[in-house]
């Protein structure tokens, strides 16, 4: 969380420049196609199910890490480059943990942003973990 205040800013002016050259267009047309996705398994009761989807998970990859962008914006890339290095660092807290205390099995709750890219650094850093996601059950 050290990296957040610089993580805000940069969001800001990420936004800011997407607004500027044209590119907030595709994180609006992203944001929308994602609430249009989301309405009927709210109505059915299975948004649980559906928000743990792998698909479901890449979108908000996509808006946490500006990567909906077409052209390269500094001030994206390095929110970015920020994103991951926060995760790098809860699977290295996570796997820690794990090890020290030699559990079998463990449940990790994270934000659906964060799983993809804490699920690649668990198996970058700790290659002995059997990392899955809930979908992949």
């Amino acid at each position: 969380q050290q990296e957040a205040p610089l993580y805000n800013k940069l969001w800001k002016d990420c936004i800011r420049a997407s607004k500027k050259d044209g590119q907030a267009k595709l994180l609006t047309k992203h944001n929308k196609r994602d609430y249009r996705k989301h309405i009927l398994p709210a109505i059915f009761g299975n948004l649980g199910r559906y928000s743990n989807k792998i698909s479901t998970i890449k979108r908000y990859e996509v808006s946490n890490r500006f990567t909906f962008r077409e052209t390269p914006c500094d001030a994206c890339d390095e929110a970015g480059n920020i994103w991951d290095r926060r995760n790098a660092g809860m699977a290295k807290n996570i796997g820690t943990q794990i090890l020290a205390k030699q559990h079998q099995k463990a449940i990790v709750i994270v934000g659906a942003g964060h799983v993809l890219g804490i699920k690649s650094e668990l198996e970058k850093q700790f290659p002995e973990l059997l990392v899955t996601i809930v979908d992949e059950l």
